[in-house]
């Protein structure tokens, strides 16, 4: 298992060559939210302060502004990526009045 991870169960045995769990996992500890984001909402996650190993960080940020990434991954304690921003929201176009062209915008 990578780094901070752990097998289990954490020993195979072999009995007249057969193994007597023939699979094993990797589990890890939680992943800790990203914290010090500008904008960010009361937690970065909202699974709250912990990621659950093998979970996910769906990150939130307060109104007017959205994340960079969408979700976070833990795996062995880790966060991927490590982090996230809070980016402005896009303004939307103003609705095209009865005399307007065609768009409202020039992008």
């Amino acid at each position: 298992c990578k780094d901070d991870c752990w097998a289990v169960p954490s020993q195979l045995s072999c009995s007249l060559g057969n193994l007597t769990s023939p699979n094993f996992t990797c589990q890890g500890p939680p992943c800790s939210a990203p914290g010090g984001i500008p904008f960010v909402s009361n937690e970065a996650c909202i699974e709250g302060p912990a990621v659950n190993d093998t979970g996910i960080c769906t990150t939130r940020c307060v109104t007017g502004y959205v994340p960079s990434v969408a979700n976070l991954s833990c795996s062995c304690g880790r966060l991927s990526p490590a982090t996230f921003t809070c980016l402005p929201s896009p303004c939307e176009a103003p609705p095209r009045g009865p005399y307007g062209a065609s768009q409202t915008c020039a992008e």
